[in-house]
């Protein structure tokens, strides 16, 4: 995959946003929850359904709604993988005049994503989200990390060094 390519991929004209808003309920495909999870570098997405309403105020717009999912993770403490829920609330703004992505005013937590060729990939955003959905360190249910000393260890080398430093003439 380029840097362009993505595993989902809905554009949305801008102006085919109405008066009162439009609403959009995207449902990937397993092909494309196939593509999603090597995209994201996770076992896999066995389902995920975005439904985001679109409002347009002047040059902006702003996309509301929800995501979930079902992925698969591996647990960092077992390595064992497991499943999980994803529930994400979706909130993004989008204008046409905001700053190029190389400006770095673009880099401000509150600068808005920019609409490209008046259309915005709303694909793009479900994925973007499920990402930020998932747990960085996921843990499988009921598996806790217990951290045991092992008391037939040899000593450390420094250790004994301190033993021998301390003991008198």
């Amino acid at each position: 995959m380029t840097e362009n390519d993505h595993p989902l991929s809905h554009p949305f004209r801008v102006d085919d946003i109405e008066d009162t808003g439009s609403d959009i309920t995207l449902t990937a495909t397993p092909e494309q929850c196939t593509g999603i999870a090597a995209f994201l570098k996770i076992p896999a997405v066995h389902g995920m359904k975005a439904q985001m309403h679109l409002v347009r105020s002047g040059s902006r717009v702003t996309v509301t709604g929800r995501l979930k999912a079902q992925v698969r993770q591996i647990c960092v403490v077992s390595l064992d993988e497991f499943d999980s829920p994803i529930d994400e609330p979706i909130e993004i703004l989008f204008d046409k005049n905001a700053p190029d992505p190389s400006d770095p005013a673009a880099l401000r937590d509150d600068a808005p994503d920019p609409i490209i060729g008046g259309v915005v990939d709303l694909g793009q955003v479900a994925v973007e989200f499920l990402a930020l959905g998932l747990d960085p360190y996921p843990r499988k249910p009921g598996v806790v990390f217990e951290y045991r000393e092992d008391d037939g260890a040899e000593e450390s080398p420094f250790a004994k060094l301190v033993k021998l430093k301390s003991k008198p003439d």
